[in-house]
């Protein structure tokens, strides 16, 4: 394993160094292009992942698709009732704050599956404790969402 691990630790150090001795044959100008086309190409990539993700999250994730369907409830509602400008700001965190930590629920069991589909304790506490972080998530927005629109109902 340490043999490999340096071997391929030379190699990338080779592949690094063949570029650097081709981006000194280039005109300035064109290492700068090619590192920002490479940059953008990058980040591009990261939003094509990042929206794989979503999707994924969507069509597989029947808990994520309850949370979307209660924030455009909430959504609605605020429209509705026409709430204030930092009561739209207070729902939009939540709803993120909701939405993300079911992400990352769902994203912790599925390594957690990926390492070993045996009963593990301590897998067991991360799942329990991923799914108890979305649960503090709903309840604070789900107070939130109280505080917004308890005043539009009995005329606070």
């Amino acid at each position: 394993m340490y043999q490999f691990l340096n071997q391929l630790k030379d190699a990338m150090f080779n592949r690094v160094a063949n570029l650097l001795s081709d981006l000194d044959r280039l005109p300035n100008f064109s290492v700068k292009f090619i590192c920002m086309q490479d940059s953008i190409n990058k980040r591009r990539l990261s939003f094509v992942y990042a929206f794989r993700g979503l999707r994924g999250m969507v069509r597989e994730e029947p808990n994520f698709l309850i949370h979307l369907l209660i924030a455009t409830m909430v959504i609605l509602a605020g429209i509705i009732l026409d709430i204030e400008p930092v009561d739209w700001v207070l729902l939009a965190i939540v709803i993120g704050m909701v939405l993300a930590a079911e992400i990352f629920n769902s994203a912790l069991e599925n390594l957690s599956d990926m390492v070993t589909t045996e009963y593990h304790p301590l897998l067991e506490k991360v799942k329990d404790r991923s799914a108890g972080a979305v649960v503090v998530a709903a309840i604070a927005a789900a107070i939130t969402g109280l505080l917004v629109f308890i005043p539009h109902f009995f005329g606070g």
